[in-house]
């Protein structure tokens, strides 16, 4: 079996790390043959080049834009678009060129941002997948290189899949064609993530909050609720920002950490590459976004064995147990984050007990072996419907 994999500019976060374990796991296990197409040589492409894997940079962009009126943003917009027509174009070259069509199987975007797939689905008569990683929030913060995309995503993907019940249920009031849909929760390789060792006695509890620095994230959220706790309790923790923004709003964090009197306990650490590699080293994970799609960060630090507080926005109810396997803050409640941090500080037995039912949880329901299952059923499936009942091309 061939699928023929789309990637897109980024290869730093969630998207591409999940990607990359999908197509290894499919090689490895279950005999797909996978071609990766890419937008330049950036950390997926290294990575195929390390296992294997085919692969071709066919310079392709994302077709997503900024809302907004500004003569300036207009301007960025038109050369934007520019260039996502002109990229499309030359990629679909330079897949001519390349690739033998006919012997795919089928396309499968890896994030709901980039179209070259179904453009070459309509091209070739391929059937499509297209992978809703992203919000449908999306909808609303930015415009599209293409009118009405939604319509042209409901018109082309032989299925959709998306990450996690809330990302479906929001994707579905924007207007996607529920019949062809499939929900697969997201996998990580567990065999990757170091764990955290229970009933160690440490000088001072270490927390770690990553992911990108932006409103969205809720970094500010800690940092109300660090500021919170007694005094006391202040030489107990320290505290790890892991992960990039806007360089404005880092500022506004690190002066907000000092202006609260809690910059002795922040560690703000920028982009880490291998942050997943130190979990061990840390106790507590803190989750205080507005609306995860699905919250791989989350399952990373349950399997590493950490107690999460997570906010019980997005899909992190589906995730976690509350008090079970991690604790659950409403988004934005500081106060309460606070608490739950006092509670876990000054009984820290209950760190290892959810820790260990975390990583538990994680082993049952979100392996990318799991994934990978799932997704090569719906392979099979999709063959079959194309092929008039034979899946066997």
């Amino acid at each position: 079996m061939k699928i023929l994999f789309i990637s897109h500019e980024d290869s730093k976060f969630g998207a591409p790390k999940s990607l990359m374990e999908l197509i290894l796991t499919l090689k490895k296990k279950f005999d797909v043959s996978p071609i990766v197409l890419l937008h330049s040589k950036d950390n997926v492409y290294n990575f195929c080049l390390e296992n294997g894997i085919e692969c071709y940079v066919t310079g392709h962009r994302n077709l997503v834009l900024k809302n907004g009126n500004g003569v300036a943003l207009k301007l960025r917009n038109l050369l934007k678009r520019a260039c996502y027509f002109v990229s499309r174009e030359l990629a679909l070259y330079r897949v001519k060129r390349q690739i033998d069509m006919k012997q795919i199987d089928i396309i499968h975007s890896n994030v709901s941002i980039v179209d070259l797939g179904l453009v070459l689905s309509k091209k070739y008569n391929v059937p499509a997948i297209t992978h809703l990683r992203e919000p449908a929030s999306m909808f609303d913060e930015y415009m599209f290189c293409r009118k009405k995309y939604l319509n042209y995503i409901n018109e082309n993907s032989f299925r959709t899949i998306s990450i996690s019940q809330y990302n479906l249920n929001n994707w579905l009031k924007k207007g996607l064609t529920e019949e062809r849909n499939i929900l697969v929760y997201n996998g990580i390789n567990t065999l990757n993530i170091p764990k955290r060792k229970s009933g160690v006695r440490k000088d001072k509890i270490k927390i770690i909050f990553s992911g990108s620095v932006s409103p969205e994230k809720g970094q500010i959220y800690l940092l109300k609720a660090i500021s919170l706790l007694p005094t006391t309790l202040h030489s107990s923790i320290s505290v790890d920002i892991v992960g990039s923004g806007e360089r404005k709003y880092e500022s506004y964090l690190q002066e907000l950490a000092k202006d609260l009197n809690i910059d002795h306990i922040i560690n703000f650490l920028g982009y880490k590459k291998n942050f997943i590699s130190t979990l061990d080293n840390y106790d507590i994970g803190i989750i205080a976004s507005k609306g995860e799609a699905f919250g791989r960060v989350t399952v990373e630090y349950m399997s590493a064995g950490l107690c999460v507080v997570a906010s019980s926005s997005g899909a992190n109810p589906e995730i976690i147990i509350d008090k079970q396997c991690g604790y659950l803050f409403q988004s934005g409640d500081y106060d309460l984050l606070a608490n739950i941090l006092i509670d876990l500080v000054n009984n820290s037995f209950k760190i290892d007990e959810i820790g260990k039912e975390a990583s538990k949880r994680v082993n049952t329901y979100f392996t990318t072996e799991i994934n990978a299952k799932e997704i090569f059923d719906v392979y099979l499936k999709i063959l079959e419907e194309s092929n008039g009942g034979n899946a066997e091309k």
